[in-house]
């Protein structure tokens, strides 16, 4: 329906998801959401449509049931566009979302009735903002810890900062900061214990904690890792209501089976396999090593238990908890090893010690989230006193997961297996808009050639590096002071520690970006470089980076003239590196370089002048020219010129907003260009 670009579009429809509330660039109230749709209009045409589409509203967010009309710009969701990346169009699609519509400004947007949708949703959603308040009450200044304390209790994940959850990931505790199976089996614990010392029947029991666990799920926004524990605990449960003794593997098989009979393409997903995989080692593994374990804290055998001291029960049963923790931990550790390294890319062996403070103190969270509920229903006074106590407890708890994360060898990110023979050099160019980020590996080294922006970073730069088994830097090199190029920096410094980062002569303290990185590294004590035309340095065994521009003499005012130009040298092969270079200075390499000869050219945009024109391509002659995405307002004119310049000499051109990050491999038998979308591969022997 939508397949090339853009189309206007008029639609109407129930929102249908409850809306994600943000700020635009410019400061005004934006919101996305899932509509489903009742009309829509493609131009002038009425499209019969029956599904859902995501909405970028612009203006106040309405609320879930809303009957709504927008007004915009249709298209297809955007597909991933580098590795490493969430694929989030994929997700959506999974989920009945086919493409998009955006609108420009609020008077597109209109609210025209209100009340529709699923009761049950409507009850979710408002029992969801009664426990937020709840939770919130006398925390107002620590923003940060009560969004932890919200994640834990209710998988409240949008606001919290990127470095809390990266700290969970590194600790392999991310489970405890959503709501998953241990969030279930932990209800499911406390409503069991508080049920026992009123007499109710286990029978009675269990009819009252399956519906809590569903109520739970609802409210929690019925996320997918909720609803498998809830049903595989259902399953356990429902065997003591008929009055038959629960088979755990058997309880484990018959809920993977009610959750494939309700979506088979669950099986497919990355939680459905690591929830699975995960319970039926803990299932199978945990109680082995509690056994193994048991003896070596037991007094003497030959003293019998019947005149064991109190201090030697007391030590028994110390010893018995332990072995029992360190059964479950070191079973989920060994069933999640597989799917962390494959799915994540990461190896935690410090998860096994970190989850076993992690997880009680995960549980104190919940308990008193849980009892500031029940409290905030007779006094909030009350109930501000229990969150003071669950922000100790939060505080606790990332506190021991901050020293976790700082074990020596605690985790690393590794790449999976290639059994290939690696290249001499390799870059790999993301798409990061009309910024740029180039990873350069060779003989095992890991550069960057800028940074990409800093709102690309997280969602972009790192997982790629994580997906690639970078854990440091050996360098960073700056091309210029674009906020497109070295936004980034600043993040890679403290998630990659780079041995040193280097920077253009004409570094400009004007640019705010360029003036926070070098606060970093003064404070970090990082090697700074000043590159100029010249200079070169070894990225390995026969692989060279040579600056060929600017020359320190050169007086330029426009940030895009003094970029750095770069050659990368392997396997007798060439990579021109461009950066954001215009026709001055292409015009200056043209009288000044005896031999331009590349077989690859990576160039971006200047900002106001010409590009990639015909003689300057005509003399570097590349078989290949990889060119990041135009920035917004690029004339027609501009495009065309480029375009004919490419086409003159015979060259493949590789468009990165079409096809994405492109990987450039540099063999001593030629040259190979992969994207990472169109299945484009371009080969070319070496000259």
């Amino acid at each position: 329906m939508l397949r090339v670009a853009p189309r206007t579009a008029s639609a109407t429809g129930v929102v249908w998801a409850e809306p994600s509330s943000h700020t635009g660039s410019r400061g005004e109230k934006r919101a996305t959401f899932w509509l489903k749709l009742t009309s829509l209009r493609l131009g002038d045409d009425a499209v019969p449509f029956d599904g859902m589409c995501l909405v970028r509203w612009t203006g106040a967010a309405p609320e879930y049931g809303d009957v709504i009309g927008i007004e915009g710009s249709a298209r297809a969701l955007q597909p991933m566009m580098n590795p490493g990346q969430f694929d989030i169009s994929e997700w959506q699609r999974r989920h009945g979302v086919h493409f998009e519509i955006s609108a420009r400004s609020a008077g597109d947007c209109t609210v025209t009735a209100h009340g529709h949708g699923s009761r049950a949703m409507k009850f979710a959603i408002s029992a969801r903002e009664w426990i937020r308040k709840k939770l919130e009450l006398g925390l107002s200044g620590e923003p940060d810890l009560t969004m932890l304390i919200e994640s834990m209790v209710l998988g409240l994940r949008g606001e919290t900062p990127p470095e809390m959850k990266g700290l969970f990931q590194k600790t392999g505790t991310l489970h405890l900061f959503a709501v998953s199976g241990l969030n279930v089996a932990m209800l499911a614990g406390i409503a069991w214990y508080l049920l026992k010392p009123l007499r109710v029947p286990r029978r009675a029991a269990v009819v009252i904690i399956i519906p809590l666990l569903c109520a739970y799920a609802l409210v929690t926004g019925l996320s997918a890792s909720c609803v498998r524990a809830t049903v595989m605990a259902s399953f356990i449960l429902l065997g003591q209501l008929i009055g038959r003794p629960a088979i755990a593997m058997n309880s484990l098989a018959a809920a993977a089976v009610a959750i494939l009979a309700w979506d088979t393409e669950e099986f497919f997903t990355p939680g459905f396999q690591l929830s699975f995989a995960l319970v039926a080692f803990i299932m199978g593994l945990s109680g082995p090593i509690a056994r193994w374990m048991e003896p070596f804290g037991a007094p003497d055998d030959f003293i019998p238990q019947e005149i064991w001291t109190r201090g030697e029960r007391w030590r028994v049963s110390l010893w018995k908890q332990i072995a029992g923790t360190t059964g479950v931990t070191l079973s989920a550790w060994v069933g999640s090893f597989v799917f962390m390294a494959g799915y994540f890319h990461l190896i935690s062996p410090v998860a096994v010690f970190a989850n076993a403070v992690a997880v009680p103190l995960a549980f104190v969270v919940l308990a008193l989230g849980l009892m500031s509920l029940l409290c905030g229903i007779v006094s909030t006074a009350l109930a501000a006193i229990v969150n003071q106590a669950n922000l100790i407890s939060a505080k606790a708890l990332l506190a021991s997961l901050a020293l976790f994360s700082k074990a020596p060898g605690g985790y690393v990110y590794s790449e999976m297996p290639d059994f290939k023979r690696a290249p001499a050099c390799e870059l790999m160019s993301l798409e990061v808009g009309d910024g740029s980020a180039i990873h350069v590996r060779s003989s095992g080294g890991d550069w960057l050639v800028d940074c990409g922006g800093a709102r690309d970073y997280n969602s972009t730069l790192l997982p790629y590096l994580r997906s690639r088994g970078v854990n440091r830097l050996d360098g960073i090199l700056l091309t210029h002071g674009d906020t497109a190029h070295v936004g980034g920096a600043v993040l890679a410094l403290d998630d990659f520690h780079p041995r040193w980062i280097a920077d253009t002569i004409f570094y400009s303290v004007r640019s705010p970006s360029r003036r926070d990185i070098h606060a970093r590294l003064a404070a970090a004590k990082i090697g700074r470089r000043y590159f100029q035309r010249g200079d070169e340095f070894s990225l390995g065994e026969n692989a060279t980076l040579k600056v060929l521009f600017p020359p320190p003499e050169i007086a330029r005012t426009q940030a895009d003239d003094k970029a750095l130009v770069c050659r990368i040298e392997a396997a007798g092969l060439r990579v021109l590196l461009m950066s954001d270079a215009g026709f001055s200075t292409e015009r200056w390499l043209m009288e000044n370089e005896t031999d331009l000869r590349a077989d690859v050219i990576v160039a971006g945009w200047h900002s106001r002048d010409l590009s990639g024109t015909a003689d300057f391509l005509a003399l570097v002659a590349p078989r290949a020219v990889v060119r990041s995405r135009p920035p917004f307002g690029v004339s027609e004119e501009r495009l065309a010129e480029r375009e004919r310049g490419v086409r003159a000499i015979g060259a493949e051109a590789f468009h990165q907003e079409h096809c994405g990050a492109v990987r450039i491999e540099l063999r001593g038998d030629g040259v190979t260009i992969t994207p990472f979308l169109g299945g484009q591969i371009f080969r070319s022997r070496a000259r």
